[in-house]
């Protein structure tokens, strides 16, 4: 059987705890303790000598009350409770920012159009010269250099179809040119429409009895075409000529290194 000190002191601590709250846990034996043996003249020890039942004592002035000491015994556990709820707050949210990985959006993945190769037709009428030659006359032919002229390209595919400039290096082949036996050419050009350019070369050559001009070019497409190729063929007499030709993906393929003949 417990003693009268030991149920009193555990009556008074039931009491403050659920003053104070459930958490955090307060050691409020040691506080009575405390007030029982450092107080012994305060009227916080008259009061636990009164529940007692010992004699009374005068309480000196300057001390102060059970209910004080209650108070302050409530308010240091609410602080500590307080305190600790921020505590655990402040750590929770500390971990979860390192915790929580960071969101990383996928990068969409580069769309590839596919440009089907087709075939093309058309007419390439003559338009005027906006560059003039210069002319050297060789013992079996004449040198025209430099010759520029405008062309209309009207074809099936509008994205061929626009105004092209042509410049030409020519030679007019035969010993005496008013009436030549065949010419070629080489030269460079640029077809041009409102959704961009072909840029290229052509070469070609013209027969005679009767006239026929032959042209092969080779164009790379800029702007709104870039990523395409195209050859054309011409033929026809002076002034207008039949096209055809072939649209592709990419560009044509280099040239392969000269052969060499196997030995016998």
């Amino acid at each position: 059987m417990m003693d009268g000190r030991s149920a009193f002191e555990q009556q008074l601590a039931r009491e403050i705890s659920q003053m104070a709250g459930p958490e955090p846990t307060v050691d409020t034996m040691s506080v009575v303790r405390s007030a029982a043996t450092g107080a012994s003249g305060s009227r916080w020890a008259v009061t636990i000598r009164r529940f007692r039942g010992d004699a009374a004592v005068a309480p000196r002035k300057g001390g102060f009350s059970m209910f004080s000491a209650v108070k302050f015994v409530a308010a240091a556990a609410i602080v500590a409770l307080f305190g600790g709820f921020l505590l655990s707050g402040t750590l929770t949210t500390q971990q979860g920012e390192e915790i929580a990985p960071a969101a990383v959006s996928a990068s969409p993945s580069p769309s590839v159009i596919y440009e089907s190769p087709k075939s093309v037709t058309g007419e390439m009428d003559a338009g005027q010269t906006f560059q003039a030659s210069t002319i050297t006359q060789g013992v079996d032919r004449k040198m025209n250099r430099g010759s520029g002229y405008e062309a209309t390209l009207a074809m099936d595919d509008s994205r061929l179809t626009g105004t092209m400039y042509v410049v030409r290096n020519r030679d007019d082949i035969g010993e005496r040119y008013q009436h030549h036996d065949g010419e070629v050419w080489t030269g460079t050009l640029e077809l041009v429409n409102e959704d961009g350019s072909w840029i290229g070369t052509v070469r070609g050559y013209t027969s005679m009895n009767p006239a026929t001009l032959h042209w092969h070019m080779e164009l790379t497409g800029t702007g709104e075409h870039e990523g395409l190729s195209v050859l054309l063929e011409a033929e026809g007499p002076y002034g207008r000529w039949d096209v055809e030709g072939f649209v592709f993906p990419g560009v044509l393929p280099e040239y392969p290194d000269p052969v060499e003949v196997p030995a016998e």
